[in-house]
């Protein structure tokens, strides 16, 4: 967010005069708004979009850096914790796609989020910079920057690693240029980025020297053995993991246990029946190695109030062996409701996948 001396007399801008707003505090009455403004060097380096302000409408009686002032409000952080930076990603991406105007992400991110309008800005403005791979000049935390640089990747796959890589870079001299700071922080955030894309060059190697063998994905859908393999190690589902990770707090999404750490990023959809969901954490579950290895050949599901359903083909000595207890189900107090319900229609699509050959009982 940038302000701009205008002199009152010819209603002309002075690009002299130009500053960051840094902060912005509410009188708690609604009847001012103050700006805490930062000096520029340089030229002004940012874009100018028209953004529709109807949001504010109702909000400046509140203050969102006071202490709550009644049931249910709370103190609004400067720094947002990871599922709210989640959710800004989300709406970031809506913005970026054009599905949704920024005033209405902003009113979200503000009023259901508990984010501050500045730092709301802040993060949709650097997601915006991440998946362009335009120069990010806003601070933001570096576990923050991995959160939006893991989104990005898993939606758009390996082919945005070079956008963000330099988003990132571009933050890390604009940072020791400006403010003299080395951002520390986001240089191994950007080291692990770039041995991502060289490893995303040796697996795309390795699927051009089996091409023959993709032949039959393209021909069939069905993924061959390398795709497969390329896939699982690659920066993409990584990013997915990552993702899945943090949702489901680094637990199964059923037992509500690290399991050892032997837990599995497991798409619901088949990743080789939609591209589009591949990185999608609604179109995943964090599972133990039993059950992700039943549910992805269709011998669990889950039916919509996430109780574990079973195929009429799973006997009860291979069920006793993978743990498959009764009064299993999905964990859904440890996510959202906006994430249950659209994890639920993914597994309505998984239960109509298998169904056919597999029939399910609880």
């Amino acid at each position: 967010k940038l302000a701009i001396l205008k002199d009152r007399a010819s209603k002309r801008c002075s690009l002299d005069h130009v500053f960051d707003i840094v902060d912005v505090r509410y009188e708690k009455d609604g009847s001012a708004f103050w700006l805490k403004l930062g000096l520029r060097q340089g030229d002004i380096g940012t874009e100018v979009e028209p953004m529709d302000l109807a949001h504010l409408s109702g909000l400046l009686d509140r203050d969102p850096l006071s202490n709550p002032t009644g049931p249910g409000e709370s103190v609004r952080s400067d720094k947002p914790s990871p599922d709210q930076l989640e959710a800004a990603c989300e709406l970031a991406m809506q913005v970026h796609e054009n599905t949704m105007p920024r005033s209405d992400a902003m009113a979200k991110l503000f009023g259901e989020q508990g984010i501050k309008e500045s730092t709301a800005s802040v993060l949709l403005n650097n997601y915006r910079c991440l998946a362009t791979g335009t120069e990010i000049r806003s601070p933001m935390s570096a576990e923050g920057m991995a959160i939006f640089a893991d989104s990005v990747i898993a939606i758009e796959g390996t082919s945005a690693l070079p956008k963000v890589i330099s988003a990132i870079t571009g933050f890390i001299h604009y940072a020791r240029r400006q403010w003299k700071y080395e951002a520390h922080g986001m240089q191994v955030l950007l080291r692990r980025l770039q041995a991502d894309e060289e490893l995303s060059a040796k697996l795309e190697a390795i699927e051009t020297a089996f091409a023959e063998e993709d032949a039959d994905f393209r021909d069939n859908g069905t993924p061959s053995t390398v795709r497969r393999e390329v896939w699982a190690r690659g920066p993409q589902h990584a990013a997915f993991r990552r993702r899945l990770f943090r949702r489901w707090k680094d637990a199964c999404s059923v037992h509500g246990s690290a399991c050892n750490g032997q837990l599995i990023a497991s798409h619901i959809v088949a990743w080789s029946l939609d591209e589009s969901l591949r990185g999608d954490p609604d179109n995943g579950l964090l599972l133990s190695v039993p059950l992700d290895s039943l549910f992805d050949r269709g011998l669990i599901s889950f039916d919509n109030d996430g109780v574990l359903v079973r195929s009429r083909k799973l006997d009860a000595g291979t069920a006793k062996h993978f743990g498959v207890v009764s009064d299993l189900r999905l964990e859904w107090n440890r996510i959202t409701r906006r994430a249950r319900d659209r994890i639920m229609l993914n597994l309505k699509r998984h239960r109509e996948c298998h169904s056919a050959a597999h029939g399910y009982t609880v």
